[in-house]
């Protein structure tokens, strides 16, 4: 087993273990799980699948100027993707790597062609996270000032926040200042093979022409397709922006009464807390621990923050099932044969005989 493989699976036991005791120690108990019935994790369920729907709109937005997918095979790729990112060590990797592997077997789609849409579809996806965490923040700013010093004996958890809006503004204009310029991907490669670290600089020079044709094909899609990306940015930001309501029902399920301001801080937040621990299948224990925060911040009971995570992990898990069953039938799926359209894009042929379209 190589070191990076044994490194993930330490992280997914450590988050695992974390979770484990997060929940014990809140004082949950199964019959406050079962009080919570049947609605709640039925609407859960509606929820997260138009939050799939939305990201599957969102790639179909970016993906056809390049190639002709159909909304439903995007939205199979997507939930497949998502749950081997989400459930396995390691995951960013294989999930990304399934979805352009699929694009080719069913579309005829060469990975030249698939990867721009796909990192254009990360821009969109990133910045509207980005804004939906920088409004998260805003909104428990200043409960972070008024009750720092009792929640953690120091002062300055706002100005901790106010840092983190920064670096996500800054993470929203960096990008935008080196892809201007031409040099988004090959020029940060170049800046990162300046480090006194031989074996990076050494993978990175080796693939500078590799990186140098991603930026070729990013600026056509960023730069030739800007409706089209403001359109993948409405749709990703109207996906955070219905997850909020996931949070919401959550917290109606387990008697709470909640307000929009707390749910969307609590999405918000959680979602940044996903990224730090992005190594981490579903950043679970890390997530888990800020929700755990948050309640406290909000002066919620531990036995409440531990009925809220165990209801997002059991909606999460059954998604994860779904997206791996998927991937079970898919691999066996035989490929599309490809049709060349006038525009010269390939796209598969139905059974009767025509170009499959949306």
């Amino acid at each position: 087993m190589s070191t990076a493989r044994m490194f993930n699976l330490a992280l997914y036991a450590a988050g695992l273990l974390l979770f484990v005791y997060l929940v014990r120690s809140s004082g949950l108990t199964w019959s406050m799980v079962t009080e919570v019935g049947w609605a709640a994790p039925a609407l859960l369920v509606v929820i997260y699948t138009l939050v799939a729907l939305l990201d599957a709109l969102a790639w179909y937005v970016v993906a056809r100027p390049a190639y002709a997918p159909s909304v439903g095979g995007l939205l199979v790729l997507r939930t497949g993707g998502e749950s081997l990112t989400n459930g396995l060590p390691g995951g960013v990797v294989f999930g990304e790597a399934y979805k352009a592997v699929m694009l080719k077997r069913w579309y005829g789609t060469p990975y030249a062609a698939s990867a721009p849409s796909l990192m254009a579809l990360k821009f969109a996806l990133g910045y509207s996270q980005a804004a939906f965490i920088v409004g998260g923040l805003a909104l428990c700013y200043g409960l972070l000032r008024e009750r720092s010093v009792e929640l953690t004996g120091v002062p300055g958890l706002h100005w901790i926040s106010l840092a983190v809006i920064v670096a996500m503004c800054l993470f929203m204009a960096v990008p935008l200042l080196l892809h201007a310029r031409g040099r988004s991907f090959a020029g940060l490669a170049r800046s990162l093979a300046r480090l006194r670290w031989a074996a990076l600089r050494g993978w990175l020079e080796a693939r500078a022409p590799a990186f140098e044709q991603l930026d070729r094909g990013v600026g056509e899609v960023l730069g030739r397709e800007r409706g089209r990306l403001l359109a993948a940015f409405g749709l990703s930001l109207l996906r955070w922006l219905m997850s909020v309501s996931e949070a919401y029902i959550i917290l109606w399920a387990i008697g709470l009464e909640p307000s929009l301001a707390t749910a969307f801080a609590i999405e918000a937040v959680g979602s940044a807390f996903r990224l730090v621990f992005f190594l981490v299948p579903s950043g679970i224990g890390g997530v888990d621990a800020s929700i755990f925060a948050l309640f406290k911040l909000y002066g919620l009971s531990s036995p409440a923050a531990g009925l809220f995570i165990v209801l997002k992990r059991l909606r999460e898990l059954a998604w994860i099932g779904v997206g791996l069953a998927l991937v079970a039938v898919t691999r066996g799926v035989k490929a599309p044969v490809p049709t060349t359209l006038s525009s010269g894009v390939s796209a598969p042929i139905s059974p009767h005989g025509e170009p499959t379209h949306v």
